[in-house]
């Protein structure tokens, strides 16, 4: 049997899936969490060979799609190709997320109402449902407005932000923070730029009149919160 560990945040579906899975005999569930018990502790992939995840809480502050930082650890634990992550969740035609998990190296990307049955389910987690295969999005139109492209690295951007301090980037900057006019700010702008490889441009999405390499804090925010909140 393959094992199986689940990650998602609502007790409700971890325990449903868990309930489903109990009768396979192809996969064994080694165990669930939420997603905070995960991303609090050093977790131990090696051994873990599909993880089963939930990628969106609602409740987290600082990223509804934190299951992302989950897929993302676990690939990193397995190298390249080795495992398998299936993502389950009612926003799965959401461009954000999807355009999140396919950087993450999630494999499969599938609704909840669509597990009807365990036969689907495990199919679903072996790799048979082609529907279900997470290709690479395609750039719309709200994502090449912030600055986004082919070559935008999302989730690389939003764990830079998270880590400088996602303050700096409201329109009320925390207390202590370096003065306007200091040449912090312009490091920090061209720091988050680089890592996400986001374009400057302006509030419709055109590109500035004047030679301007990065992009401003207020574009900076935009993309945080396009890429952060369902």
């Amino acid at each position: 049997m393959n094992n199986v560990v689940i990650a998602e945040s609502s007790i409700a579906l971890r325990s449903g899936l868990s309930h489903l899975l109990a009768s396979s005999d192809r996969f064994c569930v080694a165990a669930d969490f939420a997603h905070q018990d995960v991303l609090a502790r050093l977790f131990d992939w090696t051994t873990v060979d599909v993880l089963l995840l939930g990628p969106v809480d609602v409740k987290n502050p600082c990223d509804h799609f934190s299951g992302v930082e989950i897929a993302s650890a676990y690939r990193r634990a397995r190298k390249m190709g080795s495992g398998r992550i299936v993502a389950l969740t009612e926003f799965a035609k959401d461009e954000r997320l999807r355009r999140r998990l396919w950087e993450a190296e999630v494999d499969d990307l599938a609704a909840i109402s669509d597990i009807e049955s365990l036969s689907y389910l495990e199919d679903l987690i072996n790799g048979d449902i082609e529907s279900s295969h997470l290709l690479k999005p395609r750039e719309s139109e709200v994502s090449l407005s912030i600055g986004l492209h082919s070559k935008s690295r999302v989730n690389h951007f939003v764990t830079q932000v998270q880590t400088r301090g996602t303050g700096y980037l409201s329109s009320d900057p925390p207390s202590g923070a370096p003065d306007p006019r200091s040449r912090w700010w312009g490091h920090l702008r061209s720091d988050l730029a680089n890592a996400g490889n986001i374009r400057a441009v302006n509030r419709d999405g055109s590109t500035p009149d004047r030679r301007q390499d990065t992009p401003s804090i207020a574009q900076l925010r935009r993309v945080y919160e396009w890429a952060t909140v369902v």
